[in-house]
């Protein structure tokens, strides 16, 4: 298949250069359901990593008129059983849409290396590996006081590459990695919190099983702990990160107030007394969100759901949480366009409907 390849490619007079990968891969995995062994297998998979390159003049392919050269870029996968025809053409209309800065791939006569960034215990008996990090997970969830396993998948691969390119240059390399994601809970019943969270690394020395899962079990103990209160007297349970002593992170002043001043505009439009509307964390009976439907996809799902439960006369109770809050570094997304998108909902879903 990587001979098909080559020879498609030196086909197309179009590529001025091109460069292919080929990487086998061989992964042992091992799924774990609470502490029994749900399944192990091995999988082995061959992927083809093209890249394809078309030197032009910059008029050329719908860029501007100026005469200056240009270096158009595509990168596609190709799997056995795959026809190269379809995919190259994909790729020389997706390259005639780039401009990059011309440059040359190495050649034989070039220094290029390839890596060997592998651990042989991996390599020679990655099935051991796998049964000795389940033996390591069940030993740190059984230290762990309060938490215990639902799920958890554990992965050990090697993968070789062999990589050639229209230069004549040729490189072969290895490498390993290994994986484990989980699945911890905490409580019991309605008061059940769950934490995942997943590890990578390219050694087994790396993997520190026990650090990972000690760290998302405080996770897990952190996290809301809402539960429906006794005799079930309530219908909705709200979280709230300004109620009680839940463990918050101290973040943005001015959030902090935006919040507070949507939180009253929607109390006086529910009738409600809230101290956290814009709070993720909602509790809802199955019955109850049978007849609440649902409109908003972004941050204006709060206010629109706090309306219409209120409409429902539902017995509506609030609970401290623990709030972890993220920088903009972090990820955090929300902005002031979202404060007046709420603005539009608490309108919206309290006067018009």
């Amino acid at each position: 298949m990587l001979q098909y390849l080559i020879d498609a490619l030196k086909s197309r007079s179009e590529f001025s250069a091109w460069q292919v990968t080929k990487a086998s891969k061989r992964s042992h995995q091992l799924f774990l359901i609470r502490e029994e062994v749900e399944s192990v297998r091995q999988v082995d998979t061959v992927k083809y990593y093209v890249t394809v390159h078309q030197e032009r003049e910059e008029g050329e392919g719908g860029g501007s008129d100026g005469g200056k050269k240009v270096m158009g870029e595509s990168s596609f996968v190709f799997l056995e059983g795959d026809d190269a025809g379809p995919k190259l053409e994909l790729a020389l209309e997706m390259a005639s849409r780039v401009s990059n800065q011309p440059w040359t791939l190495p050649g034989p006569d070039q220094r290029y290396v390839g890596s060997e960034i592998k651990d042989e215990s991996i390599v020679l008996n990655p099935d051991k590996i796998i049964r000795k990090v389940q033996e390591e997970i069940l030993h740190a969830v059984g230290e762990l006081e309060g938490v215990r396993l639902s799920s958890s998948e554990l992965f050990a691969n090697y993968t070789e590459y062999e990589m050639e390119n229209s230069l004549g240059l040729k490189v072969t390399s290895a490498d390993t990695d290994m994986m484990f994601d989980f699945v911890l809970l905490t409580g019991e019943g309605h008061a059940e919190v769950e934490s995942s969270g997943y590890k990578t690394c390219r050694f087994y020395k790396d993997l520190r099983v026990a650090e990972s899962l000690r760290k998302y079990a405080q996770y897990a103990k952190d996290s809301m702990t809402a539960v429906l209160p006794e005799n079930g007297k309530a219908d909705v349970v709200f979280g709230s990160r300004f109620a009680g002593s839940g463990a918050h992170r101290v973040l943005y002043f001015w959030h902090y107030i935006g919040n507070k001043t949507l939180t009253l505009l929607s109390n006086m439009a529910t009738n409600l007394n809230l101290t956290d509307m814009e709070s993720g964390y909602k509790m809802f009976r199955r019955e109850v969100m049978g007849q609440i439907q649902i409109e908003e996809n972004r941050f204006g799902f709060e206010p629109e759901i706090v309306a219409k439960a209120s409409r429902l006369g539902l017995r509506i109770y609030e609970v401290s949480i623990s709030y972890h809050g993220r920088t903009y570094a972090d990820g955090k997304k929300i902005g002031w366009r979202d404060g007046f998108s709420a603005l539009r909902c608490i309108f919206k879903y309290n006067f018009l409907r």
